[in-house]
């Protein structure tokens, strides 16, 4: 199954590794990134050929804001039941198909540390070898 999202994050290194995340699951068609949600929403406006199957919002911003930024998408022709994830720090809060989204988030995170792991080198103490 190819999925199409739309990720809003503030943070460019986390935008980065999410992006190289999906990629490495395979099954991404486009992930659009975008660092604040008035820019994502100005995007989904501008073009309603992309109505992207998940849209993960990962911001700082008021409890508000975030539900006005839900609200706008709803109104958009194609974006009805759109599966937005919120998140702040490690507090996520979904609106609908939130088991295909823990599922897609769990595996971006396995995926990223299998990837991250063999980069590790294991520490080793400076002063005397290993006997």
């Amino acid at each position: 199954m190819e999925i199409t999202c739309l990720l809003i994050d503030a943070d460019q290194d986390r935008r980065i590794q999410y992006y190289y995340a999906l990629d490495l699951l395979g099954n991404c068609k486009a992930c659009i990134c975008f660092p604040d949600m008035h820019q994502g929403l100005e995007y989904l406006q501008q073009h309603p050929e992309f109505r992207p199957d998940y849209v993960f919002v990962n911001v700082n911003d008021t409890f508000h804001a975030r539900q006005s930024f839900h609200a706008a998408v709803q109104v958009l022709p194609g974006m009805t039941e759109a599966n937005i994830v919120f998140s702040q720090y490690d507090e996520i809060y979904f609106t609908y198909d939130e088991y295909k989204v823990l599922n897609l988030i769990s595996r971006l995170k396995v995926r990223l540390q299998q990837v991250m792991a063999p980069r590790r080198k294991p520490l080793a103490h400076a002063g005397y070898p290993r006997l």
